[in-house]
């Protein structure tokens, strides 16, 4: 949790400091409704990796859609879904009464956030603050280590809340689109889950990071609010 505090102080630090720099100018007049697609981001779990045997990132394209309404030159409200996905196998850890385990994880991510922004030129800097919702369902696949070496799977959900703390650049290509680059740190506390009965480790908590998560975004409706903009 002190993690997550650090990296939310030093965001707002550090757009705090380059919006005293200088004034916002950014080289299209604003829109207040953004649509996104996020074409990719990449997902690491260290409490899971540390456990299993997977890649320390598990990589999932396409696998977001977001919206933002731009209240302000500097200030935007944003929800979206998004989906993680993540193999994980047991390895030389696993218990012998088990030849083989591998778990497949899959999250549903519900997000509403606020962000903070600035703007010189065609680039834009943004970071701030996510609280989310987010449902796991696990599909376990388990090969006896008997002779037969029966195999069979099962499946079994949690759910969690918490906070994401974010950092990003955006690009504009035209006032209507653009394409952004965004980084985030969270912290989920879990609830609860619908099976008692399970092999897979349940954490308490989950930290993690998503990275270089991509998106392409569409902007409508120009912003009616004076601002220091260049071409409309």
């Amino acid at each position: 949790m002190r993690s997550l505090f650090i990296i939310v102080f030093a965001s707002f630090l550090f757009l705090s400091t380059i919006q005293r720099a200088q004034a916002q100018r950014p080289r299209f007049h604003p829109q207040i409704h953004e649509f996104s697609l996020q074409l990719f981001s990449a997902n690491h779990t260290p409490a899971l990796s540390e456990n299993y045997e997977s890649l320390p990132l598990s990589l999932n394209p396409v696998n977001g859609l977001r919206y933002k309404y731009h209240q302000s030159l500097q200030n935007a409200v944003r929800f979206g879904i998004f989906m993680r996905r993540g193999t994980y196998n047991m390895g030389s850890n696993i218990p012998p009464q088990y030849a083989d385990y591998s778990a497949k994880k899959r999250d549903i991510d519900l997000k509403i956030g606020l962000e903070r922004k600035f703007h010189i030129r065609q680039v834009q800097f943004f970071g701030g603050l996510d609280a989310a919702a987010s449902f796991t369902n696990m599909s376990q696949t388990f090969t006896s280590s008997d002779p037969d070496g029966t195999t069979w799977t099962e499946d079994y959900g949690y759910n969690n809340i918490g906070l994401g703390a974010f950092v990003g650049v955006r690009f504009f290509f035209t006032k209507h689109i653009s394409l952004a680059v965004e980084n985030e740190f969270y912290y989920y506390k879990t609830l609860g889950q619908n099976n008692a009965d399970i092999f897979y480790l349940v954490p308490e908590k989950e930290m993690g990071f998503n990275v270089l998560s991509v998106y392409a975004s569409i902007h409508l409706v120009k912003m009616t609010k004076r601002c220091t903009c260049g071409r409309r």
